[in-house]
């Protein structure tokens, strides 16, 4: 009921963001990513028969990243350097692209582990972490973005917990979904997700830095990853 009714109340708001004098011409980085994540979207939709419920958190991260891009404010500074872009994107692409590669040309890197515990615990963790994930990604829906920018500076609910829980969501979804797949191909990539990762969070803190000056006071108040 929760996700209906704020769900139904954003597009509301964003259709009247769209028309009327109030009309805010929309960049094609904001048209970009709606499709990105709407077409991830579809794809979680085409898998639902297979997987059922475990696929609604999967969903709902996608469907508010996409709607995030059209309903989020103008960006107040941004960090346009090639490296930037690249821990960015590589951040948010490197694990897709890897599973898609593995899965259709070397499945011996994803294959299924055997551990009943294995199972149970990966499922619970990857479930955790793709909850965890939309929460953080729906509370930063008005500042959401994918290279490193300053809309506004967002300090409460799970940002109370990690300056970074959108990033907290994926490594406990990533480590739920290594304890499915436990292969050392799998681990490698992982390792590189997240040293793109690190460089990622250092560029959006040295822009988030610059634009709003309390933010280091909330820095030194509250860890990273909430560890």
């Amino acid at each position: 009921m929760w996700f209906a009714v704020s769900f139904g109340r954003t597009i509301c708001c964003t259709a009247r963001e769209m028309t009327g004098n109030r009309t805010r011409t929309r960049s094609i980085s904001d048209w970009m990513g709606f499709a990105f994540y709407s077409v991830l979207a579809g794809m979680t939709l085409m898998k639902m028969p297979t997987f059922g419920i475990l696929l609604m958190p999967t969903l709902a991260l996608e469907l508010f990243a996409a709607l995030s891009f059209l309903i989020r404010e103008p960006a107040r500074a941004s960090e346009r350097t090639g490296r930037a872009r690249a821990t960015a994107y590589g951040g948010t692409l490197f694990v897709l692209v890897f599973l898609l590669v593995a899965n259709n040309y070397f499945p011996n890197w994803v294959s299924p582990t055997r551990s009943a515990t294995g199972l149970m615990a990966g499922v619970i963790l990857w479930m955790a972490g793709s909850l965890w994930a939309a929460y953080s990604v729906w509370y930063l829906r008005h500042a959401f973005s994918i290279e490193p920018e300053a809309r506004r500076l967002v300090t409460g609910g799970p940002y109370e917990t990690a300056r970074h829980p959108v990033y907290l969501g994926y490594f406990g979804q990533y480590s739920g979904m290594w304890l499915l797949f436990p292969t050392m191909q799998f681990a490698a990539a992982l390792l590189i997700w997240f040293l793109l990762m690190a460089d990622r969070m250092r560029n959006e803190e040295r822009i988030l830095s610059r634009t709003f000056p309390e933010y280091e006071q909330y820095r030194r108040r509250v860890a990273a990853l909430g560890f």
